[in-house]
């Protein structure tokens, strides 16, 4: 083999070997890449696919307003279309009560203390109900809006709050999963009183006479048309006003002993005597009242000024325990609250206060008496 034909194979030789090494040294940077990938890989769990559009927050005015989903489903017996029962709250509306009293808020006050306190939406009688008895299905849409916004709700709870108001049965697709304090809950009670029930008040009674009265008279009053929703009771009028213009403690223990409330519960007519003892005391003295919410000695004259409420309570004992012994009402609703029970919470008018049925006069000339009295 000639020098040339040498040179030719070495050159073939040494292009094999470099084309090999070439392909090793590409082979050891796909490893090495998926060495890397693997370090970073491997030990980490799969993620799971997010959905899309996922809710943030629970259905409020949308959608199938009488379809309710498996997570609305409540603790009350396990069953679909109720919310929660939840206890009204003694040692909140006691504090609230106290406090509210301390700054001379006696409206605020008495409206804690014997309404409750409850910080989620909860079926009340008849609708739902929030606070200190905010009973959004019974308010316009004017109030709770007015509420809603005074309380700093979210607009979303603000719209599903007004959406429901006037519906006496909402689907709970439609109530707010939302809560509110106790300063909040105090706060749409005021806005409902200069809203609803002071004009009510005031106009019943007539604005001279309504500047009469004592503060702490007022907010009983005012108090009266949050539970009645009026002040037509003739006796009770005359006697408020009797109060206002001597302010004697005779005529205004009359005015205050006519605030007395009962109701129809299960055929049965129930007295609510411990509204009519914190009311009757607070109108009368407002150091009746705190001795009934524990912060100081009863009065000398209290079983004077109670004696009528209902209840006989022993000034030199403590009041709560006394008070919860003879409370027959307020245990029988909230058991009825419990069980998811609608019953009718309208006042029964008091006997004094019934109007006298007129004696129907039959006689000629009058179309609604001419049915079955024959023609002369």
């Amino acid at each position: 083999m000639d020098k040339k034909n040498k040179n030719k194979i070495l050159a073939l030789v040494l292009t094999v070997l470099l084309t090999g090494l070439t392909g090793c040294n590409d082979d050891k940077k796909d490893t090495k890449k998926a060495d890397d990938a693997d370090m970073f890989s491997m030990n980490l769990p799969a993620q799971p696919k997010q959905p899309q559009n996922q809710p943030v927050e629970p259905l409020k005015a949308q959608g199938d307003t009488n379809t309710t989903t498996e997570a609305q489903k409540t603790a009350v017996g396990g069953s679909i279309g109720k919310i929660a029962y939840q206890k009204s709250s003694k040692s909140t509306s006691r504090q609230v009560a106290i406090a509210e009293l301390a700054k001379g808020n006696y409206y605020e006050s008495v409206v804690s203390e014997v309404e409750g306190f409850r910080s989620t939406f909860y079926h009340d009688n008849i609708g739902v109900a929030t606070g200190n008895g905010w009973n959004v299905s019974f308010q316009t849409k004017t109030t709770n809006s007015a509420i809603t916004k005074a309380i700093g709700m979210s607009p979303s709870d603000q719209a599903a709050i007004v959406a429901i108001s006037g519906n006496k049965n909402p689907s709970p697709s439609l109530i707010p999963r939302t809560q509110i304090s106790p300063e909040q809950a105090t706060r749409a009670a005021q806005v409902m009183r200069d809203m609803n029930f002071n004009p009510v008040a005031v106009r019943a009674l007539g604005q001279s006479t309504w500047n009469k009265l004592k503060p702490n008279q007022q907010a009983v009053i005012n108090y009266h048309v949050y539970k009645t929703g009026n002040l037509n009771w003739t006796h009770l009028k005359a006697d408020i006003k009797a109060c206002a213009n001597s302010q004697s403690q005779a005529d205004c223990k009359r005015a205050a002993e006519g605030f007395t409330y009962s109701y129809m519960l299960n055929g049965v007519r129930k007295y609510d005597t411990r509204s009519q003892l914190y009311m009757g005391a607070l109108f009368q003295d407002p150091q009746a009242y705190a001795y009934l919410l524990g912060t100081t000695a009863a009065p000398a004259d209290f079983q004077a000024v109670t004696s009528n409420s209902g209840m006989k309570i022993d000034p030199s004992k403590a009041a709560d325990p006394q008070i919860e012994q003879q409370d027959t009402f307020t245990p029988l609703k909230e058991q009825l609250l419990e069980e998811g029970k609608s019953f009718d919470l309208n006042v029964v008018t008091p006997e004094r206060e019934a109007v006298p049925e007129k004696k129907k006069h039959v006689g000629r000339g009058t179309s609604s008496n001419l049915i079955g009295v024959p023609m002369m």
